[in-house]
Formats: C-alpha cells, sequence, structure tokens
C-alpha cells in the first residue's frame, strides 16, 4: 500500500489563509474567554487596591519586584486565558475539519476541551520522558569509558538534541489525536495516529515548525528583549502592556498550530480512508 505524503507547502498556505480568512471568527470564539480574563483582571486590581490601602502591607507591596507585582495583577487572568484557551481551540478544530460556522460549534465544547487537556498532557509527558531518557544515556553509558571531556560534553550534546528530535517527531505523529478528539472522532486513537501518520513524521514536523514557528520565535525574541530592557522590565506599566502582547502572541500560536493540526488529520484521515 503506498503511504500518501502530507503535502506540507500547500498545507502550511491553507493553515495562514484560514487564519486570516478566519479571524472575526477567532474574537467570537474567544469572547467568552476575553470576558472572564477581564473580570478576573478587574478583581485582581481591587484585591491589589485593597492591600495598598492597608498602610504596612501596601508599603511592602511596593517593595516587591516588578515581575511579583505584575503577577498580582495578571495570575488570576492568565489562568482563564489558559482555560479558555483549550474551548477555543477545540471549536477553532470544528470549525476548520468540518466547516462549521462558529456558532455551531459551541455544543459539548467544554467538554472536548477537558479530553483535549488530557491528551495534550499525555502528550507533553510523553514527550518529556523521551527527552530525559536520552539525555541520560550519555551520562550512563560513558561513565566508566575512558574518555576526555570534550569527547564526553559532545557525546552529551548530541544525545540531548538526538532526544530532543525523537520526542518533537514522536509526539508530531501522536498528536493527530488532538484535532480528532475535537471534532468528535474517537475512533483515532493513539495507535491509530501512529498509522495514519506512518511515512510523514517529518512532514508533521518541518510543517509545525513553518506554521507556527514564526509566531513562537517572534514570542521568544519580544520577550528576551523586554528582559534586556531594565527600563522596562522593572517598570509595572511596561510590564502589564507586554504581558499582554505576549499572551496575544501565545494563543495565536496555538491557533497556528491548531489550524496545521486540522488540516494534517483531514488530509492524513481521508488518505487512510482511501479518500
Amino acid at each position: 500500500m503506498t503511504t500518501k505524503k502530507l503535502p506540507v507547502w500547500a498545507i502550511v498556505r491553507d493553515t495562514y489563509r484560514s487564519v486570516r480568512e478566519h479571524a472575526d471568527a477567532l474574537g467570537a470564539l474567544s469572547r467568552g474567554t476575553a470576558t472572564a480574563a477581564t473580570i478576573a483582571l478587574v478583581l485582581s486590581f481591587a484585591a491589589v487596591q485593597l492591600i495598598l490601602s492597608d498602610e504596612r502591607r501596601g508599603a511592602a507591596f511596593l517593595e516587591l519586584p516588578a515581575g511579583e507585582r505584575v503577577a498580582a495583577y495578571t495570575s488570576l487572568a492568565m489562568l482563564m486565558v489558559f482555560i479558555g484557551l483549550f474551548v477555543i481551540i477545540v471549536r477553532w478544530h470544528r470549525m476548520i475539519v468540518r466547516d462549521l460556522a462558529p456558532r455551531a460549534t459551541r455544543a459539548g465544547a467544554t467538554r472536548a476541551a477537558l479530553l483535549y487537556f488530557a491528551r495534550s498532557l499525555l502528550l507533553g509527558s510523553l514527550g518529556v520522558s523521551i527527552g530525559v531518557v536520552c539525555a541520560l544515556l550519555p551520562v550512563t553509558l560513558t561513565r566508566g569509558l575512558p574518555l576526555s571531556e570534550d569527547v564526553r560534553w559532545w557525546i552529551t550534546v548530541a544525545f540531548v538534541i538526538g532526544g530532543i528530535v525523537a520526542a518533537l517527531v514522536t509526539v508530531g505523529r501522536l498528536s493527530l489525536i488532538l484535532p480528532a478528539g475535537a471534532v468528535g472522532d474517537y475512533h483515532v486513537t493513539m495507535g491509530r495516529a501512529w498509522h495514519m501518520s506512518r511515512g510523514n513524521a517529518w512532514r508533521i514536523l518541518a510543517g509545525s515548525v513553518l506554521a507556527s514557528g514564526p509566531v513562537f520565535f517572534a514570542n521568544v525574541v519580544f520577550n528576551g528583549f523586554i528582559e534586556a530592557m531594565p527600563s522596562m522590565s522593572g517598570n509595572v506599566a511596561s510590564l502589564l502592556a507586554m504581558l499582554t502582547l505576549s499572551l496575544l502572541l501565545f494563543v495565536l500560536t496555538a491557533v497556528v498550530q491548531a489550524s496545521f493540526l486540522s488540516y494534517a488529520y483531514r488530509f492524513l484521515s481521508k488518505a487512510n480512508d482511501g479518500g
């Protein structure tokens, strides 16, 4: 049986097109989460003001580093965004895979989001386990060998890189269970996802990097830039604004990756069904 190859460039192109064309829909899907996060932010702000109203506790709060003060304002709101993001992504998968209107993706979204969270946690744990095992192997294998420190270091680096790549390839192939679960295709287990993605491991990894990599990298660079600017990283107002932008980039990264997985799942499920 000939394995159909994932058309990486075409799917990456469709991924960006879907995000651009469904920008308004993303706003509709995010409305509930944005409302909950705003309420949480208002409550946190009120709690901080209550603390500041007490002279002793207020003085102690103002002596905290800027990052900790920002956390007091934003932690609850970020938790709301984190929880709501899974619902948003589930509904986004349904919209892309099933060609549904945003309103039609609502039914059972919370229950599906819980499954999505559990499966994401499982995949993340598996990836970390593969990476950790591969990183520990060189320490064990080279412990009794008469090797120089330079050689031992390069072997360790090679194992670490190999472990990271192995983890990404494995998780990439198994990640088809995420859009499948979001749209109610519970026949796609981890074993089925592995079978569906055979011969496409590197294509899935490359497509993920090309799709969500630029936004993820931009977010990393942005946060690194803020850390390197003492005048901004030490100012609460600046940190709040930058944290908001960083959070939006994080959500966009998740949405872009969800789009790519949606198209990859749709193509590979049809390919394995003989479509």
